[in-house]
């Protein structure tokens, strides 16, 4: 078989712990329709499992989702999608049980975007506070709210200058 993929995220506890959760956007097709699989290290579908669609996003509405993560404690998944600015959390059947909650800064370009948990509770997701080309900053945001927490991180000083950082990948 043969996916798009999109996001990739390692899964640390449950019952699937140490396979991977591998994202499809599947960008062909209008509306878009992205699944998500299990996948063990050799990228093989685990045994039982195959390719499941998101449930719960708006019907007919266009997406990008391009970032996936699973938290520390394995119950949740938090999922990125670009073209609406936006990011949401997912139950272990990929159903969306919080959001959608808005991204601070510009929409990103949509092959550009990331995300990670940096706990149980937040999440830092890669923002673009000063074009949609650049991301020089991680923003922290709650999971349960939703909301901005104040605080981030600042990766402008990997590149020469802030316009040369485009955080594509991250992980805690």
């Amino acid at each position: 078989f043969r996916v798009s993929v999109t996001g990739i995220a390692y899964i640390p506890a449950g019952d699937f712990a140490g396979n991977l959760l591998v994202l499809d956007a599947d960008w062909e097709t209008v509306p878009t329709s992205p699944q998500i699989g299990i996948m063990d290290s050799e990228g093989r579908l685990v045994t039982g499992t195959g390719f499941e669609p998101i449930l719960g996003v708006d019907v007919g509405l266009e997406t990008h989702f391009t970032a996936i993560d699973v938290s520390p404690d394995g119950t949740e998944i938090a999922a990125v999608d670009t073209l609406n600015n936006r990011w949401y959390i997912l139950d272990l059947d990929f159903a969306v049980v919080k959001g959608p909650f808005p991204i601070l800064g510009f929409p990103v370009n949509r092959y550009r975007m990331s995300l990670c948990w940096n706990s149980c509770s937040t999440v830092l997701i890669a923002s673009t506070l000063r074009n949609a080309f650049t991301s020089s900053v991680a923003l922290e945001y709650d999971v349960s709210s939703g909301e901005y927490t104040g605080r981030g991180l600042d990766f402008s000083s990997i590149g020469t200058d802030a316009e040369q950082v485009a955080v594509s990948g991250m992980d805690i």
